[in-house]
């Protein structure tokens, strides 16, 4: 009876499954394809997923897509950026090791497979000079960056090399025995070009047709016999000094060109004069302005509305805080009574007499007549209710003042000791223009009909004669609501309004 199935999950198998498979007669993974047939498990077990699993999953991650078994979902259990990614999903170039045996000191070396390389970083570690050992075997990717490295001299592993980064190390001089054939090197930093061509030994067909590259033609100085054609490669048999014959690139197209052609047009190496993400930005930002002056000029009367409602709130809080700090400083109580300090009160009492007094000494100084005459612009003649008193004096005289409109309020500027009656008769004979507030409380009050049938004579009616033509004297009538317009009215002149 032969095995067809084998169970090694839940074990503690954490490397490539060739070495776990041995026993088994499987030596390589190619040894795979003669019991594909075969069926093993290796779930739940603590699978390492590192550079050891390169052969298998480059050779036969399609492979087992294709197959769907409920045994080959396998994970990984580290390294840690890996955890929990079943193994014939994962990419090929995160499948790397960390190599230690030969790796320079202040050094990181690790064994890159989907690269073909060891990827050495020496990337400032100090060095002042090349480091003498490098891993086996395997070609090398080999980073000297940063460092003070002023001598390139010649190391056994160079002929392994394929990619070498000098940049910022400031070398000054050259080891005439220095030889990169047979590296398949495609780039040289660019700090190479402080060393003479002459001492530098190269394959002619080894470097890239990329930007990097610009700088080697000039560096190079090339001779009279440059190549204007493209040619089909052929491999010199020897080692050539960079300075006595041509060197050629390779491009995305697999053609060779000499270096002196790769210049920056030829291989498109322009720098835009404006970064593209500034473009983007400025792009954005222009589109953003202009949705906000669409949407202003759509939505231009609402935005006012709520403009307005916003400071109306923002005034009705100002005010609000206002009276309520005058009132905390005006009304004191008695340490050692309940009630007021009646002393305080005459004071304030005292006060209140004087700074009407000033008032109306200052409208005496400060009276002006206007075209016509007339010591006011505006007569308010309004009922003493307190809504009415309230919304005049809280929001329609600090409206006319700011207007410059001169006002006459008879419950403001009437002098103590003074007859009303007579007092409204002679003030609204010196106004230009007479305003009723009319509301049903104004309607009720007959000292609030009398006022409006003088001001009615005085700018309306035929006592006012040729003047109401002369001087365009008005009568406004503001409704404030509609109580008026249903009671018991007196005045024939008031019911039209």
């Amino acid at each position: 009876m032969r095995v067809r199935f084998v169970d090694f999950s839940y074990n503690k198998f954490r490397r490539s499954p060739t070495a776990m498979l041995q026993p088994f007669g499987v030596r390589s993974y190619r040894d795979l394809a003669t019991i594909i047939d075969w069926g093993f498990d290796f779930q739940n077990n603590p699978i390492v997923c590192d550079c050891d699993m390169y052969d298998l999953l480059s050779t036969g991650q399609e492979l087992f897509s294709l197959i769907q078994r409920d045994y080959f979902n396998i994970t990984c259990v580290s390294p840690p950026e890996l955890r929990g990614i079943g193994i014939f999903k994962l990419p090929l170039d995160k499948l790397v090791c960390n190599v230690t045996d030969s790796c320079p000191d202040n050094c990181t070396c690790q064994d890159r497979p989907s690269k073909g390389y060891v990827h050495v970083d020496c990337a400032g570690a100090g060095l002042d000079k090349l480091p003498d050992v490098m891993p086996l075997e395997k070609q090398l990717s080999v980073t000297l960056s940063n460092n003070s490295i002023e001598v390139l001299e010649a190391r056994d592993y160079l002929e392994r090399v394929v990619n070498l980064d000098l940049t910022f190390n400031g070398l000054k001089n050259v080891d005439p025995k220095l030889d990169l054939r047979g590296n398949q090197i495609a780039y040289l930093p660019e700090d190479m070009q402080i060393l003479p061509a002459s001492a530098v030994a190269l394959d002619p067909y080894t470097l890239s047709c990329d930007c990097r590259m610009l700088w080697f033609s000039s560096w190079r100085f090339l001779s009279s016999r440059r190549v204007t054609r493209v040619i089909t490669p052929v491999r010199f048999p020897e080692a050539v000094n960079v300075s006595d014959v041509d060197i050629f690139c390779l491009l995305q197209d697999g053609t060779y060109i000499s270096m002196t052609e790769a210049t920056k047009e030829r291989l498109a190496c322009i720098k835009e004069l404006i970064p593209v993400s500034l473009i983007i930005a400025v792009a954005v930002l222009a589109a953003f302005m202009l949705c906000v002056v669409t949407l202003t000029a759509i939505f231009r009367y609402e935005i006012l509305v709520l403009y307005h409602v916003f400071m109306s709130a923002v005034g009705k809080e100002r005010t609000f805080w206002a009276q309520k700090y005058r009132l905390r400083h005006t009304v004191v109580f008695n340490d050692v009574g309940n009630g007021v300090d009646n002393n305080l009160q005459q004071q304030q009492q005292q006060q209140q007499q004087q700074q009407q007094q000033q008032h109306q000494q200052q409208q005496q100084q400060q009276q002006r007549h206007d075209a016509h005459g007339y010591t006011h612009d505006v007569f308010i003649s309004c009922s003493d209710s307190d809504t009415d008193l309230d919304w005049v004096i809280n929001r329609l005289l600090p409206m006319l003042d700011q207007r410059g409109v001169k006002s006459y309020l008879l419950a403001r500027d009437c002098p103590p000791g003074v007859v009303a009656v007579d007092e409204a008769v002679k003030n609204i004979r010196d106004s230009h223009v007479v305003l009723v507030v009319l509301s049903a409380e104004y309607a009720a009050s007959a000292t609030c009909l009398f006022q409006f049938s003088q001001a009615y004579n005085f700018t309306l009616g035929r006592s006012a004669g040729e003047s109401v033509k002369k001087d365009r004297r008005r009568l406004l009538v503001l409704e404030v609501d509609g109580g008026a317009r249903y009671g018991h009215v007196g005045q024939p002149h008031l019911k039209p309004c």
